[in-house]
């Protein structure tokens, strides 16, 4: 290869990892999850492509060859753990591909991996890596902007609430990627010895600083303040002997700790201030409690992981998997919360549940590999490797109550590359080989650019055709018929978005169904796409409750009961503690006109969560289905009269029971909370011409007109059709 040719590919995928940092910009609203999607398929493609550049280069010049120490083992031992569990999964086709919302799977792992032996091997030279560390930097600036601008109300904050998210779309997305920034930060800040750049690193660090607090993200925040105590602490323990300079390090390292121990004591008493508790921040910390209906969830969820470790404890349940365990191993007592988590908010139990035993031990490797290398293998200074292990002391502790994501993994990635590449003990050029020219040229070149091709188009573009198609599925068009092509177009494409495009097209296939204006030919399009789309699933995944809950409560929606039954009893069997699955069959029974077998399935499903209010709303509506006035009088004294009136479910029963006057006592209860409620008026309108009382509805509809002439043009047909007795 000439040097014009290497020169070539070198900037090539240089310039490929130094557009990594501005991914987390990506927003795609044009794809399903834009948060995620558009991050995701970016990544992989670019990856894939400097990868393959990449290995022309190591091919052709050992130079550019990564270095085979204990951090490049592990991963590869790491990866080959992961892949080896993600086949023998339940469904190993999620477990490779991952979906929309997360788009990782074993997938992203591998993409991952790629990412860090181009980066190792690229960046060898300290120069590279303080450009990079510099670019990231102005990406966490831009980033922070953004960040700012949703504090000032100028951007809307996307998942609600006053947490930052900038371009994340999760606070706590954001929050582990400022505390990555502020250490960087700060190991530039101790590298130069430029005045002028001390300044911008401190002044960078101090703008990631206020980011991370508006996150409100409890474990950043305490893993970030965690990991400067043991930064400070390994300085003053290590520097204490040295020289002057040094020994001053170790001083301010100590003084430091005494100060953040000051601020927390500081803390804990002014903890009950009114400055402390009317800052949505502050607060957050002081209002912490086990007891908390999120924390609550969270410990139930990893009692769960620990039953499906027990389970399969070797190699786990693959990637993506988790779902099967929630699903067996449900608490009962979360029925208020959640009802499908797939993942348990910590990434211990995670890699435990991915992989089993050895994938946990593989994944830890990892960071013993790389603190082994930092502090035994690298020439770099004391206080670099404090900062290193800190951060990675803040980035575990973070990890414990929430999971990866691929902005954060970028970040873990990059400093795994970075510990690598100043392994001092291993040979620049490692491996050794030398390829004949005609060899490169006509054999390795070729089957590359080929491989290249073919991978590109086969891993990202069926699914990104897929997504998008998917979003013009759902969306507003000329005609359901349009509709039902997108959808159809969107499963053509058999990607690892069918699932997820299964659960939209049942949602608004019910809602076409039963549209009485839609033609009866789109409608029973939209029945065969979804009654085949949904076999399709079960055949592949016949233990998964969820679908088998989706399909069982379209099949109801519908009223395919006998179609409904076998798949809710097997929702069932695969999630016995699930009251959500009781219910459901009860609702198909109810449809068959079976009201005592209903009111068992309601009385099991409550029986397993007695003080939830949903589940107490729902026994109540089935002892009213099956006439059993006393259980009816004892729920409703539990559930309380506001309840009873704005929960639609018991007024529902009582029209389809025709008890008219129950049914016009509740609405009129609304009505006199809410005099201008009009859907219940409309309601009222309705539930007295279904009673035959066709003047009091008239006289209700001719009252709203009254009060809203706006509203006469979509009034008067319906005044004109009771008139007319139709």
């Amino acid at each position: 290869m000439n040097t014009t040719i290497k020169n070539t590919l070198k900037w090539a995928v240089i310039s490929g990892l130094f557009a990594v940092p501005f991914i987390p910009f990506i927003i795609t609203r044009s794809l399903l999850f834009p948060f995620i999607t558009g991050k995701g398929f970016t990544f992989r493609i670019l990856i894939e492509i400097v990868f393959a550049l990449w290995l022309l280069l190591a091919l052709a010049d050992a130079e550019f060859r990564p270095k085979w120490n204990y951090i490049t083992k592990s991963l590869v031992v790491f990866v080959g753990i992961v892949f080896l569990a993600d086949i023998l999964s339940k469904y190993p086709f999620k477990s490779l591909w991952s979906n929309y919302e997360r788009m990782e799977g074993f997938v992203t792992i591998a993409h991952l991996a790629l990412y860090y032996f181009v980066f190792s091997s690229m960046f060898k030279a300290p120069k590279w890596w303080t450009w990079f560390w510099n670019t990231q930097l102005v990406a966490g600036l831009i980033m922070a902007i953004y960040g700012f601008l949703q504090l000032g109300g100028k951007i809307a904050v996307d998942q609600g609430g006053v947490r930052l998210d900038a371009t994340l779309g999760n606070a706590s997305y954001l929050a582990i990627y400022a505390v990555f920034n502020m250490f960087i930060a700060l190991i530039m800040l101790l590298r130069t010895k430029s005045k002028v750049w001390r300044w911008i690193y401190g002044v960078l660090f101090l703008i990631q600083g206020v980011v991370l607090y508006y996150t409100a993200t409890r474990g950043a925040i305490l893993g970030f303040i965690g990991g400067i105590i043991l930064t400070a602490l390994i300085i003053a323990w290590k520097e204490r002997k040295a020289d002057t300079g040094s020994r001053m390090m170790a001083k301010a390292s100590a003084y430091l700790v005494g100060v953040v121990i000051v601020l927390a004591l500081l803390f804990v008493g002014f903890r009950n201030s009114s400055f402390v508790q009317k800052s949505p921040v502050l607060s957050r910390f002081t209002s912490f409690s086990l007891t908390d209906q999120e924390n609550i969830g969270r410990t139930d969820v990893w009692q769960m992981a620990l039953k499906g470790a027990e389970q399969r404890p070797i190699l786990g349940w693959g990637q993506e998997s988790f779902n099967y365990v929630f699903n067996a191993n449900y608490n009962p007592n979360m029925y208020a919360q959640e009802q499908w988590f797939d993942r348990t908010h910590n990434v211990i139990l995670d890699w435990l549940i991915n992989a089993g035993v050895l994938g946990l031990l593989s994944y830890i490797s990892l960071f013993v590999a790389m603190l082994y290398v930092l502090w035994k293998k690298t020439s770099v200074t004391v206080e670099e490797k404090a900062l290193i292990t800190g951060l990675m002391a803040a980035y575990v502790f973070n990890n414990i109550f929430v999971f990866d994501n691929l902005v954060s993994y970028l970040m873990f990635f990059a400093f795994l590359a970075y510990v690598s590449s100043q392994d001092t003990s291993m040979p620049m050029r490692a491996l050794p080989v030398e390829f004949k020219k005609e060899t490169m040229n006509y054999l390795f070149t070729p089957v590359i650019i080929i491989a290249l091709v073919a991978c590109v188009y086969f891993v990202n573009i069926p699914a990104l055709n897929a997504s998008s198609t998917l979003i013009t599925a759902i969306s507003q068009q000329s005609s359901p018929q349009v509709n039902l092509d997108d959808f159809t177009k969107t499963f053509s494409y058999h990607s690892f978005g069918s699932p997820e495009a299964l659960e939209q097209l049942i949602n608004i296939s019910v809602q076409i169904i039963g549209t009485q204006s839609v033609d009866s030919s789109v409608k029973q399009g939209f029945f065969t796409l979804a009654d085949t789309q949904i076999k399709a699933q079960l055949v592949k995944t016949p233990e998964d409750a969820r679908y088998l809950l989706l399909g069982g409560s379209f099949y109801n929606q519908v009223g395919q009961y006998d179609t409904a039954i076998p798949l809710l009893n097997n929702a069932i069997k695969y999630s016995p503690g699930k009251p959500a699955m009781y219910f459901e069959l009860a609702t198909s029974y109810l449809g068959k006109g079976n009201a005592d077998q209903a009111f068992q399935l309601f009385t099991q499903g409550y029986n397993l969560a007695t003080s939830a209010p949903d589940s107490q709303v729902v026994y109540a509506v089935g002892a009213l289905y099956d006439n059993k006035p006393t259980v009816v009088q004892q729920m409703f004294a539990i559930i309380g009269q506001d309840k009873i009136v704005s929960d639609n479910r018991i007024l529902q029963a009582y029209v389809n029971l025709k008890d008219y006057n129950s049914a016009e006592t509740i609405l009129s209860l609304r009505l006199q909370k809410t005099p201008t409620d009009y859907n219940s008026e409309f309601q009222l309108a309705s539930v007295f011409a279904t009673a035959g009382q066709t003047a009091k509805a008239i006289q209700v509809l001719q009252d709203i007109e009254t009060r809203n002439p706006s509203l006469k043009a979509q009034i008067d047909p319906y005044i004109t059709q009771l008139q007319g007795g139709k």
